[in-house]
């Protein structure tokens, strides 16, 4: 009961734009059939509790993939944004054809910088995370606490940005 009266008064507020953030595949368990599910099910239980009216994901693999391909099943808009065009030149073939699936049906995709970054070069990912941050009112993570990499740096951004943040780790390894 709760939680549909928690569904309800958040139909009724004004649409908010959620940002998403996360750990690839070998933080959370590996690249395995397995690990997508289980993020792909933990999307879809924060998206209906949080009722974005529209999401920007970075579409790295992992929890960033997931929230895209749980916003497609829900029909909740969302945005791709990529820190440059060549992201996921290194993946497997089914990492890419699951992610230019999910680039075909975005509302839109937004291109960070247009030059594949030097090796290990992360300003476009900063880049990109902060954009996402710039662009939304609340920020979805799945951030174990570590104080390093992409993920922390772009929590620490959102706090210093004043952003909401729904952190599902605890529910991750729950």
């Amino acid at each position: 009961m709760a939680f549909v009266l928690f569904l309800d008064r958040a139909r009724n507020e004004s649409p908010m734009i959620l940002s998403c953030t996360g750990h690839r595949p070998h933080r959370l368990g590996g690249y395995s059939l397995m690990v997508e599910l289980r993020l792909q099910r933990l999307a879809s239980t924060f998206l209906e509790r949080l009722v974005p009216s529209k999401v920007l994901t970075g579409m790295a693999l992992g929890w960033d993939t997931a929230v895209a391909h749980e916003c497609r099943l829900a029909q909740i808009p969302y945005v791709a944004v990529l820190p440059f065009p060549t992201q996921s030149k290194r993946w497997s073939m089914h990492a890419r054809d699951r992610y230019y699936d999910l680039l075909r049906t975005a509302e839109d995709i937004h291109v960070v910088q247009d030059d594949p970054p030097a090796a290990g070069d992360v300003a476009a990912f900063h880049a990109r995370n902060c954009w996402m941050v710039d662009n939304s009112e609340h920020l979805l993570a799945l951030w174990d606490g570590d104080a390093t990499g992409g993920t922390y740096h772009c929590v620490l951004y959102a706090l210093e940005r004043a952003r909401p943040i729904t952190n599902v780790w605890k529910e991750w390894v729950a």
